[in-house]
């Protein structure tokens, strides 16, 4: 049997450093110094098959699904 665990911290208990790590992290996003992957669909009738790929394993960085068409913003 496959079983999926999950552990981390909860958001709020660090709700007070929040100004202090918006502070340092976003410059050094926007510089390109910290990066990050999406793996990004356009479309909600691509969730099913998207969601297929993130149980496979086959996904890259975060997984999302993006409501509507990537070129007009309507589904």
């Amino acid at each position: 049997m496959k079983r999926a665990v999950m552990k981390g911290f909860v958001v709020n208990d660090f709700e007070p450093q929040r100004r202090q790590f918006l502070d340092e992290v976003v410059p050094l996003v926007a510089t390109g110094a910290i990066g990050y992957l999406e793996d990004r669909v356009h479309g909600i009738g691509q969730t099913g098959a998207h969601f297929a790929r993130l149980m496979c394993g086959e996904n890259v960085g975060k997984v999302l699904v993006v409501p509507g068409d990537a070129m007009t913003g309507i589904e």
